[in-house]
């Protein structure tokens, strides 16, 4: 998992050098890594996620599915509405 993760990196700092998200956060709890980007017009013509999931796709072998879906990503997008807590 190491070696993925440190790919992983990389590929995701690419996006953000090359300004196709705004900022991300990557966290790691046991086997399953939680992705959360903020994206921004350019990613439109970039296709950020597109990208991303092809290339989490060249791993699939060594992904767990979820059963629900059967898809080894959950992908869900739309505006931030709210920000804080409470």
């Amino acid at each position: 998992m190491d070696t993925f993760v440190a790919i992983y990196h990389e590929v995701t700092e690419r996006a953000l050098n090359d300004g196709s998200i705004d900022s991300y956060f990557t966290g790691i709890v046991g086997d399953e890594i939680i992705y959360v980007g903020t994206f921004n017009d350019k990613e439109r013509d970039a296709s950020t996620l597109d990208r991303g999931l092809s290339w989490l796709g060249k791993y699939h072998r060594m992904l767990n599915e979820y059963p629900e879906t059967g898809e080894f990503a959950q992908v869900e997008q739309g505006p931030i509405c709210h920000e804080g807590g409470s």
